[in-house]
């Protein structure tokens, strides 16, 4: 017997020779260890544990003791930096990148901030370095467990890592940053890469952005395009629905055609009920096709795992959140609207008012 809210289904076992055994039990399942992730196809994308995230960062740790002891063999601690990254969705933050950076000049010995002859000088700027990278992945950490479901979560993480302009919080703004972790098949198709950024309410169009400053691949860890580019909407947040979708679309320039191509897209709710929006997010794109408008709604697209391809956004550090009135108490004495009244409103659903 199975019960699920007030119903009960009833559920009955039957033998099928012909259906698969991938999920049947056998005798030995009850002497080792199983973990879900054995169940799932491309488990280093969909599913990240902590067990795998413990093991990069236990062999980082080990690395990074043995530089600040020695100031030397800093590519082991680079790489480790690049594991860790690919175990969180091949994402590389804009602070991990310079922080990394710096531990390149120390590598290459061109760095001015320190004398060659003051060894002390050396390792203070070691530190403080590693300090910084140290917090970028700390936070890389938080980012991923607040955009998507994992098995563990940091504590007491460092500020955010969001960079939007604060005077813009009353009208929809945020900032697209980049697309992680493209697909080398692209460039080899693709010369520049553009995105399209819509808002939608029960199947009908609000408004649309279109980022026509076409960027080319860059490789850093991974290849990603960078655009941190600002998106602003002309609509304030207070007057949007609640059910408002924000669509976002990946287009590349096809280098034999030089014809813009969809090739991935994400959608998201501005009014999430279990999380605010806020702070730097990533979320998962389909390579699907072009999505159908009167589908887009809460629910249509399952960012919760990342897939191959991943959009980070920055929002303002200061999250919004759609706030329901309370009923009045004392409302028995309920008018019938006026006649101009009710000729407004029907001019508004002649134009199909999405406030309606």
């Amino acid at each position: 017997m199975f019960q699920k809210d007030k119903s009960v289904i009833q559920l009955q076992l039957q033998k099928n020779r012909e259906a698969p055994g991938k999920l049947s039990r056998k005798n030995e399942d009850d002497h080792c260890q199983f973990h879900p992730n054995q169940l799932l196809e491309f488990t280093h994308i969909w599913k990240v544990s902590r067990q795998c995230l413990s093991t990069v960062i236990k062999k980082y740790d080990f690395h990074l003791k043995y530089l600040l002891k020695n100031q030397q063999y800093t590519d082991d601690v680079i790489e480790e930096i690049k594991n860790i990254c690919s175990v969180l969705g091949c994402v590389e933050t804009k602070q991990i990148t310079d922080a990394v950076n710096k531990l390149n000049l120390i590598l290459q010995g061109k760095t001015k901030s320190f004398h060659h002859d003051s060894q002390t000088s050396v390792k203070g700027f070691i530190e403080k370095v590693t300090t910084e990278l140290s917090t970028s992945i700390y936070q890389l950490i938080d980012v991923y467990c607040h955009s998507f479901y994992a098995d563990f979560q940091p504590v007491n993480a460092p500020g955010s890592i969001s960079s939007v302009n604060p005077g813009l919080h009353s009208h929809l703004s945020f900032t697209v940053y980049a697309v992680h972790n493209i697909p080398e098949a692209w460039m080899g198709s693709y010369k520049v890469f553009s995105f399209s950024c819509w808002l939608t309410y029960a199947g009908k169009k609000l408004c649309q952005v279109r980022n026509y400053r076409n960027i080319p691949v860059k490789k850093l860890f991974f290849f990603l395009v960078n655009w941190n580019e600002t998106i602003n909407f002309p609509l304030e947040i207070k007057s949007l629905p609640r059910e408002s979708m924000l669509t976002i679309k990946l287009f590349g320039t096809d280098c034999a055609t030089n014809n813009a191509d969809l090739l991935a897209w994400t959608c998201l709710p501005l009014f999430p009920k279990k999380k605010s929006i806020f702070g730097s997010l990533l979320f998962s794109m389909t390579l699907q096709n072009e999505p159908p408008i009167e589908l887009i709604a809460p629910g249509v697209w399952d960012g919760s795992q990342p897939s191959p391809v991943t959009l980070q956004i920055d929002f303002p550090a200061i999250g919004w959140e759609y706030m329901r009135l309370d009923p009045e108490e004392n409302r028995t004495c309920l008018e019938e609207p006026t006649k101009e009244c009710l000729k407004h409103i029907a001019r508004l659903s002649q134009k199909q008012s999405p406030l309606l």
